[in-house]
This record gives structure tokens, C-alpha cells and sequence, in this order.
């Protein structure tokens, strides 16, 4: 994952991009992956419509979490759900977000950059936080993504910075792995020694949980959600990012 922050300022922790657009790369939601990987993944996609994994990430006391999920719905109509930033705190409130509020966002042609406050409180684990969220197309044709970076944070003021970053590709799938869409859900956190106690007390096997979660509560807003907010969501997104 890598942002185009030129133009941007990096005060502290706190990134400032005022009205200038910030891009990510496409990402494919296998990225990273090798061909036996792959297989494996589809396979399970294609009959239990899920699987979980992570990655070992050089520096980080945490791995990398990668959820992937199969849903009934087209990259474009899981994406509107995902995008709807303000209703985190509603439908990931299991998960840790208790607070979840738009701040700015910069709307492009098919690509819009978005700054979210959110506070998080899960186990012992407790933060509010700022991330800047690019959504854009993907790799693969059809295909969307929806990228994050931390860039405030109340960790940071008291003990140093915590890296954190993630995404959600939502990807069509070809009719041989059973049509649908594939969404490949990843976050890593890569906690200083300052703040080293975090994988003590909230550990990976929290971590993966929590990843897991998330995942699925997306999955379950995706199906559960009425017709007159999907039509709401759509509509927001066209606005954002321009119509499909």
C-alpha cells in the first residue's frame, strides 16, 4: 500500500493534505500472495465463503490480519456500505468503535480521499483517533478499494507514534471460484517499545479475533441492510467518487 502525499504536510503525527487529493496504489485483493495461496483462499471462498490468515511483518510485534469474505453483492454495493464511514459506530460497534464522525472529505472522479475521527474501545484497549481514507478503484477491472492510514492519535501524545494502516478490496470473482464478490479485509498495527504493553495486554490472538470480527459485521450489514439505506448509501458514493 503506498500514498501520493505530495503537496501534503506532515506536522507531528498529524497529516494535513487540506484540499489537495491523496491517491493509493491499485491493489489486487490477493495481493501478496503466491499461486498455491490463492488456491487455497478460493476454495474456501467457495465453500464456506470465508478465510482468515496473517502475515509476519519484520518490526511489528503484531502480523498483518487478512480476512477475506465472500458476499452476494457487487464490489460497488459492498464498497457503499464500507464507505459509510459515519455508521461505523452502528454496525462495528461490537467491534471496538464507539464513535465514528466524518471530518472533511475531498471528492474526485473515481477517487475521493476522507478524513474520519473515530474512538475505539476494545478489552483493554482504548483510543481516539484520526484516519485518512482513500477510496478509489482497484486493480482488477470492477473492482474498488478502500485504504487507511493513521494519523492521529491519543497513544501518540503520551507515548510515541503507533503505525497503523489497512484496507478492504472488494473484487469480483470469476464464475469458476463462484461468482460474487471476494472482500480482503487487512490491518496492521506496529506498536514503538513506548507502547510495546499494547501486544501484552490486547494480544494477536485479540488482534486476530477483532480483524476477524470486522469482517464478518461488514458482511452482515452488506445482507441485513434495508432498501431505502442502500439506496441512501449508493447515492452518497456517486456523490463522492462519482457514478458507476
Amino acid at each position: 500500500m503506498k500514498f501520493n502525499l505530495a503537496n501534503c504536510a506532515l506536522m507531528g503525527v498529524a497529516l494535513f493534505c487540506g484540499s489537495q487529493q491523496v491517491f493509493a496504489d491499485p491493489m489486487g485483493a490477493f495481493d501478496g500472495l503466491d499461486p498455491a495461496k490463492v488456491a487455497e483462499v478460493k476454495a474456501a471462498l467457495k465453500t464456506t465463503g470465508h478465510y482468515a490468515m496473517k502475515m509476519p511483518v519484520a518490526g511489528s510485534g503484531l502480523p498483518e490480519f487478512i480476512v477475506f469474505e465472500k458476499v452476494a453483492a457487487t464490489p460497488r454495493q459492498a464498497l457503499e456500505v464500507f464507505a459509510d464511514a459515519d455508521s461505523h459506530s452502528t454496525y462495528f460497534k461490537n467491534e471496538g468503535i464507539k464513535q465514528s464522525h466524518v471530518e472533511s472529505k475531498v471528492p474526485g472522479a473515481g477517487s475521493a480521499s476522507v478524513t474520519i475521527d473515530y474512538h475505539f474501545s476494545y478489552s483493554l484497549a482504548s483510543d481516539t483517533y484520526t484516519s485518512l481514507t482513500v477510496i478509489s478503484k482497484g486493480a482488477k477491472p470492477g473492482s474498488y478499494q478502500d485504504v487507511w492510514e493513521l494519523t492521529k492519535s491519543t497513544m501518540n501524545v503520551v507515548s510515541g507514534p503507533v503505525r497503523s494502516h489497512g484496507s478492504a478490496v472488494f473484487e469480483p470473482l470469476d464464475a469458476v471460484d463462484g461468482g460474487g464478490t471476494v472482500i480482503a479485509y487487512r490491518n496492521l498495527v506496529v506498536p514503538t517499545p513506548a507502547v510495546s504493553w499494547i501486544v501484552s495486554f490486547f494480544g494477536e490472538d485479540d488482534a486476530e479475533k477483532l480483524a476477524t470480527a470486522t469482517a464478518d459485521a461488514l458482511v452482515t450489514e452488506i445482507k441485513n441492510q434495508s432498501a431505502g439505506t442502500q439506496e441512501a448509501r449508493k447515492e452518497a458514493l456517486d456523490q463522492l467518487i462519482g457514478a458507476e
